[in-house]
């Protein structure tokens, strides 16, 4: 199973950011403060939900708020055994939710 994009509406300094990813290990680098930490969270949270995070006690919505006060959601698509689904999550503290979409139907490619 493995990410293969990343649509991060509204999470942290984020706001309509895509992040393609490939199979294997993909690197996330950037300057300090460039959001790659947030990209991490944003994976955790996608699959587990922001409520769960071990590091933090109080409130883990805080640190990941938008910083603009938009929103606060992003969508995910996975990969898993050549099947690709969709979570969406919204983030807000009196409304999360999560829709999965499964089996969406990949392209082929002919060769």
């Amino acid at each position: 199973m493995y990410f293969s994009k990343l649509l991060l509406k509204d999470f942290g300094k984020f706001h309509n950011r895509d992040i393609n990813l490939k199979p294997g290990v993909n690197v996330v680098y950037g300057t300090r403060n460039a959001g790659k930490s947030t990209v991490a969270d944003f994976e955790y949270a996608t699959l587990y939900g922001i409520g769960t995070f071990p590091e933090t006690e109080d409130d883990d919505l805080a640190h990941h708020k938008p910083m603009d006060g938009h929103g606060f959601s992003g969508k995910a698509y996975v990969i898993k055994d050549g099947d690709e689904y969709l979570v969406e999550r919204s983030f807000r503290k009196h409304n999360m939710t999560t829709v999965s979409y499964t089996h969406l139907t990949l392209p082929t490619t002919s060769r």
